[in-house]
């Protein structure tokens, strides 16, 4: 395998770990986020040519810290910046499209070039 090959395989490897070990509920803390947007840097620099990759990137106002839920009358916020947990599984799941279609793709011999 080639070292872009190998760097992919990487970058899809990390993605698939981020979503399988994110933590259950509905917000996921920032971190995770920072691991992913590092993932995508990858790609990025790998010249990923299927998608443009800053589709995929977490907007910075969707993370922060929310209010949560309590019984008692005062609220209580989080103590670190967190992100939507749906957000970032939809977005997550579409960068791993465009990587399994990277790392899966069969040359095709009669592609235009140029196109």
């Amino acid at each position: 395998m080639s070292d872009a090959g190998e760097a992919l395989a990487r970058a899809y490897m990390t993605l698939l770990a981020i979503k399988t070990n994110m933590p259950p509920g509905l917000d996921v803390p920032a971190a995770y986020v920072d691991e992913y947007h590092d993932a995508l840097q990858h790609l990025e620099q790998l010249g990923c040519y299927c998608c443009d990759v800053s589709a995929f990137r977490v907007s910075p106002h969707l993370i922060g810290r929310r209010y949560l839920p309590r019984t008692q009358a005062f609220p209580l916020c989080s103590k670190d910046p967190i992100v939507e947990r749906g957000m970032l599984v939809a977005k997550l799941s579409a960068a791993l499209h465009c990587c399994h279609q990277l790392v899966h793709q069969k040359p095709n011999p009669y592609r235009l070039m140029g196109k």
